[in-house]
């Protein structure tokens, strides 16, 4: 609060001073001075945490100058800091900004008792600015408006709007690994951390992890088929040993007839099964991988049946 109201009572300030030095200047150019401004636009620090976007704003003139006010529009940006990178003509000026209006203000006023005040024939000011949430990569557009900028001696400099844009634009990579939790999985950009492709769970079949066997109970889970992550798990109750594994049809021999008998059932035909019998691969449930295990045991594949 403080900060805001020193921002605001100094923009007043300089404000005021840019409305009254036309009225009180002694020595009043003929031309009014011109200052000229451009603004550089680049990407910094791609593939770091402190990902940002810095604009170079340089005011270069003739005439010496004292203060400026600006204003800033940023796309897809918001300003994050303001720095002196380098001026012409004395010691660095006093930066301030406020991110809620994009104000911007530089002043060669002095601290002392004295009033007393430096000035410059060039000042370049470097505004730094986070990514917005979920942006997606379009170019980095910076424009300054509103420009104030004057001497305490003449008069107040007249200057034109200008923009920069960069020459680059961040294209999101997607690193090799998959985040997750409980409800989604998503990959992160390895050069801004961005959110991408985030999606529901496609949850797969059950997986085998313990076969259960007459003796004991078994374990198994389903996972997700993009990522991997487990979206669900159980133990297994030992299998029956009142059956004959492979006996579909329970005619005591386990043959094509048990295969043709298996393959109806799970196809919703109204036939008699041995139920103890159905979960030939001892997954815990019935559905086409029994059908495919019953098939590689009858072509004497080296599989196992329960």
């Amino acid at each position: 609060m403080k900060k805001n109201r020193k921002l605001l009572v100094v923009v007043l300030a300089v404000s005021l001073m840019l409305l009254l030095i036309p009225a009180i200047s002694i020595n009043v150019s003929a031309t009014t001075p011109t200052a000229d401004c451009t603004v550089s636009v680049s990407e910094e620090n791609v593939g770091t945490d402190d990902y940002f976007v810095a604009a170079d704003v340089t005011f270069a003139s003739e005439n010496e100058f004292t203060a400026g006010l600006f204003k800033v529009e940023a796309e897809n940006l918001t300003l994050t800091d303001c720095t002196v990178k380098s001026c012409t003509g004395g010691d660095a000026p006093e930066t301030q900004f406020e991110a809620t209006t994009n104000t911007v203000l530089f002043t060669g006023f002095s601290n002392s008792t004295e009033n007393d005040f430096r000035s410059y024939t060039a000042v370049t000011l470097t505004l730094k600015f986070s990514l917005n949430e979920n942006d997606t990569g379009t170019p980095r557009k910076v424009a300054v408006k509103d420009i104030q900028i004057a001497n305490i001696d003449e008069v107040k400099f007249a200057t034109a709007d200008a923009e920069g844009t960069a020459q680059t634009q961040h294209i999101h990579t997607p690193g090799e690994e998959w985040e997750k939790d409980a409800t989604d999985h998503w990959k992160v950009c390895t050069g801004c951390s961005a959110v991408l492709d985030k999606a529901a769970h496609t949850e797969g079949d059950w997986i085998v992890d313990v076969a259960a066997t007459t003796e004991a109970g078994g374990h198994r889970h389903k996972e997700c088929t993009v990522c991997g992550y487990h979206t669900a798990e159980e133990d297994t109750e030992p299998l029956s040993g009142d059956h004959t594994a492979g006996d579909i049809n329970g005619d005591g021999a386990v043959n094509n007839k048990d295969l043709t008998r298996l393959f109806q059932y799970l196809s919703d035909w109204d036939v008699e099964v041995d139920e103890a019998a159905l979960d030939v691969n001892g997954d815990g449930s019935v559905n086409n991988k029994d059908l495919t295990r019953l098939f590689q045991y009858l072509s004497d594949w080296d599989v196992q049946i329960f």
